[in-house]
């Protein structure tokens, strides 16, 4: 019996640790992959960058044209944003002290011009309630707020009874702990879904990645040393996710 027993450990530590490897495996698979695509997109968004101001430079303002070069720019900003978003990926981010309300705020709206054309509209509901400092970096906690949004939008189903889809995005402080809920109308999924959910590579969407939520994942809790969970989740009926955030 005891050497069965011994037997039986050394199987465990031999499982655990390939587990563990083969998961370091993966996250630095996609750690290298982040940090390679903000490298390959720095040279071009900096040429167009460039080309706007030269363009600028050469157009009148009263021309029809040039308001379109603003346009341009933000967007171009955008892409400025996203690639540096990916370059923090695996490096120790900047935390500051910040109100959460602007933060919210902002990945809502930018996140509203982008809801999918549905057959009747859908409802965005607001309700942050939260007040008070909490240690983060803002564009990476905006990034999972919009990782988490997105998902939201792409489950979105239209309600008959109510006769619109329904996003909700809230913000509560609880026992010291900043609290983000974000919830959705959609499809829901089920227990075996929700267990793979923030693994790497796992998407239930045919032209999905896989890496959203998992990316989701690494930055409230390796970076903020927070957690994210599916708080609830009913097929057919809609999911929850929360994010809990340690107040300052």
């Amino acid at each position: 019996w005891l050497q069965i027993l011994v037997i039986a450990l050394l199987f465990f530590v031999g499982y655990t640790s390939l587990v563990s490897i083969t998961r370091m495996e993966q996250s630095n698979l996609w750690v290298g992959m982040a940090k390679e695509a903000a490298h390959q997109l720095g040279t071009p968004i900096s040429s167009l960058l460039g080309w706007i101001h030269l363009f600028r430079d050469e157009l009148s303002e009263s021309n029809q044209h040039y308001s379109a070069l603003d346009e341009i720019e933000k967007d171009v900003d955008r892409l400025k944003g996203v690639a540096e978003r990916f370059g923090k990926i695996g490096s120790k981010p900047e935390l500051q002290s910040m109100d959460i309300y602007p933060i919210l705020d902002e990945a809502i709206k930018y996140m509203e011009a982008r809801l999918p054309k549905l057959a009747q509209e859908v409802a965005i509901e607001k309700d942050l309630q939260a007040s008070g400092l909490v240690k983060l970096n803002p564009e990476l906690i905006q990034w999972a707020i919009e990782n988490l949004m997105k998902n939201a939008m792409d489950a979105l189903v239209l309600d008959k009874e109510e006769g619109s889809a329904r996003i909700a995005i809230r913000s509560l402080v609880h026992h010291n702990q900043l609290i983000i809920e974000v919830e959705d109308s959609g499809l829901g999924m089920d227990a075996k879904t929700q267990k793979k959910v923030f693994s790497p590579g796992f998407s239930t969407k045919k032209r999905g990645w896989g890496l959203g939520l998992n990316l989701t994942r690494r930055i409230v809790e390796e970076y903020h040393s927070g957690t994210i969970e599916v708080f609830r989740s009913e097929v057919g009926k809609g999911t929850t996710m929360r994010i809990y955030l340690n107040m300052a």
